[in-house]
């Protein structure tokens, strides 16, 4: 019983110096960090310098003339001022850039470049820079030292657009006329070397298909870096419709023949089959085509049969076949 009693009393104890001890390294820990938290603060409240890449935009180039090439998006900053400033500027993750404006520069010539080359001191944009800022402490240094601007002169013409589409038709109908756009042209305007080579604009490539009546369409334009466009889409207009088959019988002429030959051909017509608008099928029969063979092409020496040509098709007709497409003869000379 008392050796029980003994054994309790000894656990106890040993109980009590563990949440002591525990206690003693909880407020330890406490003090460590606190001290930490000071001196840290501390620290930040001292003067101290830093690198830092800043981001950078350019705006209002010179009149008339457009900045070509690539520029520096970021520029790496020697900044000197309180610790908890440049912290507080670092730990911001979306700064706003500082802007640069081209029309207020005090530009110098490349030294043996073209007359648009020019650069700029960096260091000259300092104070400009902190202003921006608006922080409490200094730039000491940029880099790089140096910016570079590369000019072109601004020129503007216009250029038509050309409709990059694809249309697929169901059965038995096609894109009757040309594409069509709205409007039909555009001005581009951008450095003069550039726009000198631009012959056209051209849409977004788009496809249609199972077309079966005529359409409109707004569709974006295919833009460029290098170049603004005075339209950024265009109203494309496509013409579907039905076609038919018509038939006609041809009879066959003979041109520039020579008055001392009496030819006569055998069949004298031709069965001409064409696929054209349901609209456009009765201009077949008004329109004037014609089927002929004309001798001063040909020379008919050795020709077994004589090639004829139809002449005089009409621009609507979309598919022309033809039978016979060479006909026999019979020379006959004429007696004088």
């Amino acid at each position: 019983m008392g050796d029980r009693k003994h054994e309790s009393g000894i656990g106890q104890s040993l109980l009590s110096r563990r949440k002591h001890s525990d206690r003693d390294i909880i407020v330890f820990g406490f003090f460590l960090v606190l001290s930490f938290i000071f001196w840290y603060l501390n620290g930040l409240s001292k003067e101290i310098e830093n690198h830092l890449k800043y981001p950078v935009r350019y705006i209002n180039p010179p009149r008339e003339m457009v900045l070509v090439g690539n520029m520096p998006s970021r520029l790496e900053m020697l900044l000197s001022g309180p610790g908890y400033s440049l912290l507080k500027l670092r730990l911001s993750g979306s700064r706003a850039p500082v802007v640069i404006d081209m029309s207020r520069l005090d530009y110098r010539p490349v030294p043996g470049s073209a007359p648009d080359d020019y650069y700029v001191l960096t260091s000259d944009l300092a104070d400009n820079f902190h202003r921006q800022m608006r922080a409490d402490f200094l730039i000491l240094d940029i880099d790089p030292d140096t910016l570079k601007f590369v000019f072109d002169r601004l020129g503007s013409k216009k250029v038509p657009v050309v409709a990059d589409i694809e249309v697929v038709t169901d059965k038995e109908f096609f894109v009757k006329d040309r594409v069509l756009t709205n409007p039909d042209s555009v001005t581009i305007t951008g450095p003069l070397p550039v726009i000198d080579t631009v012959r056209f604009v051209s849409t977004r490539n788009r496809r249609f298909t199972g077309i079966n009546r005529p359409f409109t369409s707004n569709i974006q334009l295919a833009g460029s870096r290098d170049y603004t466009m005075s339209e950024k889409r265009v109203s494309v207009t496509v013409d579907v419709e039905q076609y038919t088959e018509a038939r006609i019988d041809l009879r066959v002429r003979l041109i520039n023949q020579p008055d001392s030959l009496d030819l006569k051909l055998f069949p004298d017509e031709v069965d001409v089959r064409l696929q054209v608008a349901v609209s456009d099928y009765n201009g077949v029969f008004e329109s004037n085509m014609q089927a002929v063979i004309d001798l001063a092409e040909i020379n008919i020496e050795g020709l077994e049969k004589l090639p004829v040509t139809i002449i005089n098709v009409p621009p609507f007709v979309r598919a022309l076949m033809y039978s016979p497409q060479e006909l026999d003869y019979l020379i006959e000379t004429r007696q004088r």
